[in-house]
C-alpha cells in the first residue's frame, strides 16, 4: 500500500529570512557601527586634546626653566646690563633679542611656527630661539629683526610646528636681583584661535569644541633670583 506524503509549502519557507528581518537587521547593525565610530571619534578627539595641551604646557615650562636657569646661574647681560630687555610692546611677526649671560634668545609674537615657511601672513620658520653663545660682534638686547623665512645660524627653536609665542616678558622687580619670566605658547591655526596676533596674552582658543580640540594654550610665569651680579 503506498503511502501519500503532503508537504506544507508555508512550512517549507520557514527556515529562512524574509527580507523585512533582513532590512531590520541592517538597520540594527548599522545603528550599532554609527555608535562605535562615534566613541571611537570622541575617544580620538579626548586623546588629541590631551596630548596637544600636555605638549603646549611642556614646551612653556622648558622656556621658562631654560630662562630662569641662565638668568639664575648666568647673570644678566645686554646693553643695559639688566634682563628686562623684552620688548614692551612687540609688533607681532617682528623679531627682537636680548641677552642672558651668553645666551640670546631671540623672538617674535604672534606667528604661527612652520618649518616648510607658507607665504602667506602670520607664518614663520622662527618662533623662540637660543644661541650660545651668541653670535660673535652682535649687540644684545640688539635691533628689531625680520627672520620670518629664515633659520637662526646655530639656533635651537624651543616651539614645535603649530605652536606660537604669543606673550614673552621679562622683568625686574624693582632694582632688586629677582625677575619675573612670563611666558605664553599657544597651539593652533589662526582659525581656531581668538586675537591670534595678540601680544598681550589674550590669544584664546574658539569655543566650540571641535576646534578646541586642536588648540591649546599654556601661560606660565615664575620669579627667579640673580645669583651672579
Amino acid at each position: 500500500m503506498k503511502k501519500i506524503l503532503h508537504f506544507n509549502k508555508r512550512s517549507l519557507g520557514n527556515s529562512g529570512f524574509t527580507i523585512i528581518e533582513l532590512m531590520i537587521a541592517t538597520a540594527v547593525f548599522s545603528v550599532v557601527l554609527i555608535i562605535i565610530v562615534f566613541s571611537i571619534i570622541s575617544i580620538t578627539r579626548t586623546y588629541t586634546r590631551g596630548i596637544t595641551q600636555t605638549n603646549t604646557q611642556n614646551i612653556a615650562r622648558n622656556i621658562v626653566n631654560d630662562v630662569s636657569q641662565a638668568i639664575e646661574f648666568d647673570g644678566c647681560g645686554g646693553t643695559d646690563g639688566a634682563c628686562s630687555a623684552t620688548e614692551a610692546n612687540p609688533t607681532p611677526g617682528t623679531g627682537y633679542s636680548f641677552c642672558v649671560g651668553s645666551r640670546e634668545y631671540i623672538y617674535q609674537i604672534g606667528w604661527e611656527v612652520e618649518p616648510s615657511f607658507l607665504a602667506t601672513d602670520q607664518h614663520s620658520v622662527n618662533g623662540l630661539v637660543v644661541t650660545d653663545p651668541n653670535p660673535a660682534g652682535s649687540t644684545c638686547p640688539g635691533p628689531s629683526r625680520t627672520f620670518k623665512k629664515t633659520l637662526v645660524p646655530n639656533g635651537t627653536e624651543f616651539l614645535n610646528p603649530n605652536m606660537r609665542l604669543s606673550y614673552f616678558n621679562i622683568s625686574e622687580v624693582g632694582s632688586t636681583d629677582l625677575y619675573n619670566v612670563d611666558v605664553e605658547v599657544v597651539y593652533g591655526g589662526s582659525s581656531v584661535l581668538q586675537n591670534p596676533t595678540a601680544s598681550n596674552g589674550t590669544t584664546a582658543c574658539l569655543g566650540t569644541v571641535v576646534q578646541q580640540d586642536f588648540c591649546a594654550t599654556a601661560k606660565l610665569d615664575t620669579v627667579v633670583q640673580e645669583r651672579i651680579d
